[in-house]
């Protein structure tokens, strides 16, 4: 078969199609034209219609197929490049010689590569020429991007290239700029991400491009000066690199499940990209991980990638009409109120908490009528659409919890068991295994909620009375009311219930005493891989004096999910306290030093 992704029109080379061995390009797609098919969508044949962009790609389980991303007209990273995003440890191996790691404070560091290493180079170019050949034959397209960690090589090779900290462009430029000339019928693009934000000195060879990082340009129709940032980049990385391609993102990384209705701003991006001069975008989704309307953004994503104009509400109704004839009409018109509020928003973030999807998805009894619309309608559908709509129902039932959680609605434990048993069934889908990018598993979230809700009493004579804070809180953690909503953290993630702290010492709360009160429990997060660590200590103080005190290792009770990553309880008797007749504690917490330093606590529970 012969290719039908264009990756050419910038530079010298033409598509690049990863280690398949097709690599011929039809010339009637070198001009870049589409037919329509009968869905409306762009297909890759001759027509008089020029596309947006050359670079076509919605990272999203529906384009991973070829047959899909052909009939869409998208590309696909796994066919479509030899290197992509930092990966060049597939080529490294895990064996590889210490030269080819950075030296980091005069230590070697093998988070990070060595831009400057001839070893790597070596293994670099050895795998072009044995999977890809020397590029005169067919072309291919690489990526050449360190590792994610913002850390920049400090040897002297890469000091004298011009590295500097946090800098890696100048000797990730000369590394690139010497592939291209090894390899003028291959073309590379740089990333301009993290440490290599910042453009090179020099123009780049003609086979060079770059590909833009959106993640300072806010998910949002209108950003004001960020926006004005973003076409700055663009514009001096354009005058370095001959090709710019920007990398986007469509999803929520931690909460695949819940909606992220991304399309009326994403189509405000697209425009802008094209107004810019932008030649190619991937739209970084879900992958092949399945993601709440993935089908829909996929569908409508490719058409506004081939055409900006196209009208965002005809496509979401286009779509659902086809794939669902029962509730098609019902599933658009939700999910065109959920976008509308989408797009008035001042930010869409994509690693966000239930609360901030609750600004589009709406209150509890407003996500509750569509959860239970939804339940019903699927009922009435033929088996092919009851099949597409019990997986939604499935995801919808995970976003159920998620919202009564975060609300404290959670008295009626067999509405919560019916929630769970129904998003239980994500075992029978494929792809459904992970709820988030960082692999919070379905049955680990259920695990979470049985272990630290259902199988926890959620009485708490603190219940509803407003805790006031004496230390400075963490943007976007003012709000206390969650330390007292009868509702444990869950050890899954940071997320679920926790209030975040990371700005100096620790954390002062003041907490008011009940005369019944006997027993103070307080309940913290371990999550090392987000560095989030256990408090050196936790103190009561009561007027100036500290009455009662635990460590990090006096925790009482432990919901464990794995070792790094559990809720763990400190109990304290305050019986005596409140007897002798005082109104208020003083709960005082305090931080470790070093990078983990972040401490996450949740309910701050009086028993009696």
């Amino acid at each position: 078969m012969l290719s039908l992704f264009i990756a050419a029109g910038c530079g010298n080379a033409s598509t690049a199609v990863g280690e398949r061995g097709d690599t011929d390009v039809n010339s009637s797609l070198s001009a870049n034209k589409v037919l329509e098919n009968a869905d409306g969508l762009a297909t890759s044949a001759d027509s008089s219609r020029i596309l947006a962009f050359e670079y076509r790609e919605a990272y999203l389980p529906e384009n991973i197929s070829w047959k899909q991303s052909e009939l869409n007209g998208e590309n696909n990273v796994g066919r479509d490049w030899g290197i992509w995003g930092h990966n060049l440890y597939r080529v490294v191996g895990k064996n590889a010689d210490a030269s080819v790691y950075a030296t980091v404070d005069g230590e070697q560091y093998d988070g990070q590569y060595c831009f400057s290493s001839d070893t790597l180079y070596n293994l670099v170019k050895e795998y072009i020429l044995h999977k890809f050949g020397d590029g005169f034959a067919s072309s291919s397209q690489f990526v050449i991007m360190p590792n994610d960690d913002g850390v920049a090589c400090g040897c002297s090779k890469c000091t004298e290239a011009g590295n500097t900290v946090g800098n890696a462009t100048p000797s990730v430029a000369r590394f690139v700029a010497k592939l291209a000339h090894e390899f003028p019928g291959h073309r590379f693009f740089m990333g301009a991400y993290s440490s290599t934000t910042t453009p090179p000195v020099e123009v780049m060879p003609d086979n060079v491009g770059v590909i833009v990082s959106a993640m300072s340009w806010p998910l949002a129709v209108n950003s004001g000066r960020r926006l004005t940032d973003f076409d700055a980049a663009v514009a001096e990385w354009a005058a370095k690199c001959h090709c710019v391609y920007v990398w986007d993102y469509i999803n929520n990384f931690d909460d695949y499940f819940t909606p992220f209705p991304i399309l009326s701003v994403m189509q405000r991006r697209l425009q802008h990209f094209a107004e810019i001069g932008v030649d190619g975008v991937f739209l970084n989704g879900s992958g092949e991980d399945y993601s709440a309307f993935s089908g829909l953004h996929n569908y409508v994503l490719a058409a506004l990638m081939s055409d900006t104009s196209r009208d965002v509400e005809v496509l979401v109704r286009d779509y659902f009409t086809q794939h669902f004839p029962v509730a098609g009409a019902m599933l658009a018109e939700q999910y065109m109120q959920w976008d509308n509020k989408a797009k008035k928003c001042k930010k869409l973030n994509i690693y966000a908490p239930i609360d901030q999807a609750m600004v589009y998805i709406g209150s509890e009894n407003e996500f509750r009528a569509f959860y239970n619309s939804l339940s019903k309608i699927a009922n009435a559908a033929t088996a092919e659409e009851r099949d597409m709509l019990d997986q939604l129902v499935t995801a919808m039932s995970y976003t159920m919890l998620e919202v009564a959680r975060a609300t404290g609605n959670i008295a009626k434990k067999d509405e919560v068991e019916a929630w769970l048993q129904s998003l239980a069934r994500a075992g029978r889908y494929a792809g459904m295994e992970k709820i988030s990018e960082s692999g919070l598993t379905v049955q680990d979230y259920i695990k979470c909620w049985e272990m630290s809700i259902l199988g926890h009493e959620q009485d708490n004579l603190l219940a509803g009375i407003e805790l006031k804070a004496l230390s400075r809180l963490d943007g976007g953690y003012s709000n206390l009311s969650m330390l007292t909503d009868c509702t444990n953290g869950l050890p899954c993630g940071y997320h679920y219930g926790w209030l975040i702290s990371s700005i100096g010492d620790g954390l002062e709360i003041e907490i008011p005493l009940p005369r019944q009160a006997r027993r103070l429990e307080v309940s913290f997060l371990k999550l090392t891989r987000h560095r989030i660590a256990l408090p050196v200590s936790i103190e009561l103080v009561q007027n100036g004096i500290v009455v009662a005190k635990q460590v990090a290792d006096d925790a009482a009770e432990v919901d464990l999910l794995r070792e790094d990553s559990r809720r763990l309880v400190y109990s304290f008797d305050v019986g005596r306290i409140a007897a002798a007749g005082a109104d208020a504690l003083l709960l005082r917490v305090t931080r470790p030093k070093g990078k983990n330093n972040h401490i996450a606590i949740d309910e701050i529970r009086l028993k009696q």
